[in-house]
């Protein structure tokens, strides 16, 4: 079975390490409907992409999954998804692993049709090795008296044992405070892909649902619950609140429920889900960016058109030739002697009161916050493990 795909345009010389166990699959292309390639573009992510393959055909995993990571984080073209994925399988983090397949299937549900057969494969295969981890440990599930030992605990915080880690999430706990939530998301990101910490992907999924982004949400809930089945009883309270937010939010779209046996279906992107990522920029939609900028650049318009008004106000409509600097004479018809002066204030003053409100009222438009359930950020799990998600 291929290990790794890369894209087309290293297909000659990726293959020549197919004699080293590295088979090539076309996993970035044209065909259909799904969307253009992100990464082959940028010379630097395509760079990283070789590199990975080369040192996946030779078994270095740890270096190629460093290196798969980096181009992700550049391009974030989902394909690399199946990459980072098999690179975690192999050094067996088969829930890194799930988790990298399953953000595949929620963020390029139509893709190639090679590429979802083998990512199919490859979930069934981390599926079946996370099935028999999970047969091994003592089953955490519900108990009562009559069961001879309490639930397995929950196991101890990775990213709280390393203090890189927990640096990179205080900073997205700080970003997420000040709703910017895209740059939170990245930064969480980047702390589960160092630590592979579950409880990283409550804050995760409490990004993608401020973005509006619910299937992504939901995923990263469902995750979470099937690598620590029983969390601390104020995590399990938030994820219970959590997951009931996203569906509530998707409204009639069929989601599949974190605690059954099925992840959230990887089909086409719900209405809400779509409708919510096109139309919000920074916390804030995207009409009404759009709508302040419009009025904020017409205001600046009719405020240079007034200034430049008044600025003409008194001056000659038609200079004398015969003195520079004086207004020409014109006799009318009841033999009076005139000149024509403009007038800039008449047209000058409103277009400046009109600019100004625009041009007011645009930036007030654009620097309003976005709308949210709450008005607080997120942080992370309590601040005995890193802070509390909200």
């Amino acid at each position: 079975m291929p290990e790794h795909a890369v894209p087309r345009s290293h297909r000659s010389r990726s293959s020549t390490s197919a004699a080293c166990g590295l088979a090539v699959l076309l996993s970035i292309g044209t065909a259909g409907a799904a969307e253009p390639d992100r990464c082959n573009p940028d010379p630097e992510c395509a760079r990283l992409i070789e590199q990975a393959a080369e040192l996946a055909a030779q078994t270095q995993y740890e270096q190629a999954l460093e290196r798969y990571n980096k181009a992700y984080e550049r391009s974030k073209e989902p394909r690399l998804l199946i990459n980072i994925g098999r690179s975690n399988y192999r050094l067996g983090r088969v829930r890194l692993a799930l988790d990298a397949f399953l953000q595949m299937q929620a963020t390029l549900p139509d893709g190639e049709p090679e590429l979802m057969e083998r990512l199919q494969a490859f979930t069934a295969d981390a599926q079946q090795a996370f099935n028999a981890e999970s047969k091994e440990a003592p089953p955490p599930a519900t108990w009562d008296a009559s069961n001879s030992s309490p639930p397995r605990p929950a196991p101890a915080d990775r990213c709280l044992a390393d203090p890189v880690c927990q640096q990179i999430s205080d900073q997205a706990a700080q970003l997420a405070a000040q709703t910017q939530y895209d740059r939170s998301l990245s930064a969480y990101e980047r702390a589960y892909a160092r630590s592979g910490e579950p409880r990283l992907l409550l804050n995760i999924g409490r990004c993608y649902y401020r973005l509006g982004r619910l299937r992504r949400a939901l995923a990263s809930y469902y995750t979470l619950h099937q690598a620590i089945p029983v969390l601390e009883p104020d995590l399990q309270t938030r994820l219970d609140q959590f997951v009931a937010e996203a569906k509530a939010s998707q409204g009639r779209d069929q989601v599949a429920t974190y605690s059954g046996a099925e992840p959230p279906p990887a089909g086409a992107p719900s209405p809400a889900d779509s409708a919510m990522s096109s139309t919000v920029l920074g916390g804030r939609p995207l009409w009404r960016v759009a709508t302040g900028a419009g009025a904020a650049g017409l205001g600046v318009l009719f405020i240079a058109l007034g200034a430049g008004a008044l600025s003409k106000n008194g001056s000659c409509v038609t200079p004398s030739t015969a003195m520079p600097g004086a207004c020409a004479v014109m006799t009318r018809q009841d033999g009076q002697r005139s000149t024509l002066l403009f007038d800039g204030v008449t047209p000058g003053v409103p277009l400046l009161v009109i600019g100004g409100a625009l041009a007011v009222g645009g930036a007030v438009l654009i620097a309003l916050p976005g709308r949210g359930k709450t008005t607080a950020g997120l942080s992370l799990w309590p601040r005995t493990t890193t802070g509390l998600a909200r």
